[in-house]
């Protein structure tokens, strides 16, 4: 069944102009028609991000997603709070000091188009993957996530994405917010009958006060009618756990992904799946096609299948792990693989385990690395190899054999996708002469951009852009003029104002900055601010609807199985 899909371009235009924050009429009219409250607040979509085509949910039967605080069961909240990881894009969220964060990110209801009545319509979308830990500084997440080492260093991996109470976010401490050091291992595959779609991570520094997630051993079957719990950020939401899915198909002659119900969205790409012992089983990488269209009220709802079969596809978390540990074969992680009487010779088993390694011949390029592979056969045991099927970095240009996997996300541009799929198409460089203002244009190429200032050093598209106020770019944005007091680029209880050059000192100064106080009049609009209070504001539902209420935009479908 077809569903809207948000153009990406116009998407990320509606989420700088209106839905990052609503210009200064709607303020006026949310305060003028009393909505709410003294300060509204309006989180923010960072502007260019569209990882792994990023979609609303697809409900299985009934809708078994559970707020963090909502959840009963204690080792569910214990294993959400220690090993789950949110992969928001730099932009959308904000140190505003040592512990003390702030989500900027438009709320589910305006950011998806969504009919009135919708589930967690109030709620942020700031994240747009999910993740795993699996070591002490070693994240897992798809591989459609981190498809380069720069799309890596774009995100900030943050734990405690989670809302403790209604409207409540949980507070962010510097010990819950990484960055990416380098990737480990990474594939989008699909070839041979075999699909993998896996990456793990290493952090920037090792990870305090959380804890890996346990790994089920390959040696534990995975059947049919087994039961499924997965933990991520639908449509980039605050933590939901789903404990209601079951596998429908194990594909375990196959041993690349299972198939199952649980009910997930875009943003759950990345998510850990775990087994009714809460150990990860696999990584949930794709899915049926998420939203319907109501004709008569012209926004989107909530796609329902039957609960069986499930459509939901889940890369075997243990691929990733056989990938980590021939780079790194001394990583705790590893310990999970080397299960004497499973039936592989793991490297460290050749001397230790007879069950396994006695009278066992390896065979090169069935993609296990295994006995004294590590030095005899390149194809099972290297990292890259062109020609073995598998979608390394830097593999994309180098080998596209390897990766043709034809789907959004996976690092090839494929005619199809050109203006659809921002993340394996982006925008051409900058030519002067072209009549598209890029950014750094408006200094080199001013008949390319009438009207910016050629001093202004941010996205050219957000001067004046009867939206958000954009502090900190080289020169005074109009949208200042109106804005009502929140800024991008300031904290939320800051307004961006002139600068004064002190010229008797011979000083200069920038165009723009950030002081504390917002504007008059009681209605600031705001990133939802975290901090030790842990509670984030809300848009107002009628807010919302005015905001985004007449922008109805699909983007055709692409396929029925498509990337989280």
């Amino acid at each position: 069944m077809a569903k809207p899909k948000t153009s990406t371009a116009l998407r990320d235009s509606v989420a700088r102009t209106l839905a990052r924050v609503a210009p200064a009429w709607v303020a006026a009219l949310a305060c003028g028609a009393a909505l709410g409250a003294a300060g509204c607040a309006v989180p923010t979509t960072p502007a260019g991000a569209d990882a792994a085509a990023a979609r609303a949910k697809v409900v299985y039967g009934r809708d078994d997603r559970v707020d963090y605080y909502a959840e009963t069961d204690p080792a569910l909240r214990a294993l959400t709070r220690d090993s789950i990881v949110a992969l928001i894009p730099d932009r959308a969220i904000v140190r505003a000091g040592k512990d003390d964060y702030f989500y900027q990110a438009a709320p589910l209801k305006s950011a998806y188009d969504l009919c009135d009545g919708e589930r967690f319509e109030d709620q942020p979308t700031a994240a747009q993957c999910s993740g795993t830990l699996i070591g002490t500084d070693l994240v897992l997440t798809a591989g459609h996530c981190v498809t380069t080492l720069t799309a890596c260093k774009s995100w900030r991996y943050v734990f405690n994405y989670v809302e403790t109470g209604p409207n409540e976010l949980a507070g962010l401490t510097d010990d819950d917010v990484y960055e990416c050091k380098d990737v480990v291992a990474s594939t989008v595959r699909m070839s041979r009958g075999r699909s993998l779609d896996y990456a793990v991570v290493r952090l920037d520094r090792p990870i305090v006060g959380h804890s890996p997630a346990p790994i089920r051993p390959p040696t534990d079957t995975l059947r049919a009618g087994d039961p499924l719990r997965v933990i991520g950020f639908p449509s980039g939401l605050p933590a939901k756990i789903d404990d209601g899915g079951q596998v429908s198909d194990p594909r375990t002659q196959q041993g690349d992904y299972f198939v199952g119900n649980p009910d997930t969205f875009a943003g759950n790409s990345g998510s850990g799946v775990f087994d009714a012992m809460g150990r990860l089983v696999g990584v949930l990488v794709r899915g049926q096609t998420d939203y319907d269209t109501d004709p008569t009220r012209g926004c989107a709802v909530a796609h329902v299948e039957p609960n069986l079969p499930g459509g939901e596809e889940m890369t075997y978390a243990v691929n990733a792990i056989r990938a980590l540990c021939t780079a790194d074969p001394s990583d705790a992680a590893c310990a999970v693989l080397e299960t004497c009487g499973d039936g592989v010779c793991a490297p460290s088993e050749t001397a230790s385990c007879a069950a396994d390694c006695d009278g066992h011949t390896p065979t090169c390029g069935d993609g296990i690395c295994e006995g004294d592979e590590p030095e005899s056969c390149a194809a099972d045991c290297r990292a890259t190899v062109c020609g073995d099927g598998r979608c390394e970095v830097g593999e994309q240009s180098a080998c596209p054999d390897d990766c043709v996997s034809g789907f959004c996300g996976d690092g090839l541009c494929d005619p199809v996708e050109q203006g659809d799929c921002d993340i394996d198409c982006p925008a051409a460089p900058a030519i002067c002469g072209d009549s598209r203002c890029a950014t750094g244009e408006p200094s080199t190429c001013p008949q390319d951009c009438p009207g910016v200032p050629a001093t202004w050093t941010c996205d050219p598209a957000g001067y004046a852009s009867g939206g958000a106020c954009e502090c900190g770019c080289g020169a005074w944005d109009l949208d200042c003029d109106r804005a009502a007091g929140f800024a991008l680029g300031c904290a939320s209880d800051e307004r961006c104002v002139r600068a004064t050059p002190d010229v008797s000192a011979g000083a200069s100064a920038p165009a723009t900055m950030c002081v504390k106080g917002g504007a008059g009049g009681g209605c600031t609009l705001a990133s939802g601010r975290v901090g030790s209070t842990g509670a984030q504001p809300r848009l107002p539902a009628a807010l919302a609807v005015l905001v985004l209420g007449a922008v109805l935009v699909y983007r055709r479908r692409r396929r029925g199985v498509e990337p989280r």
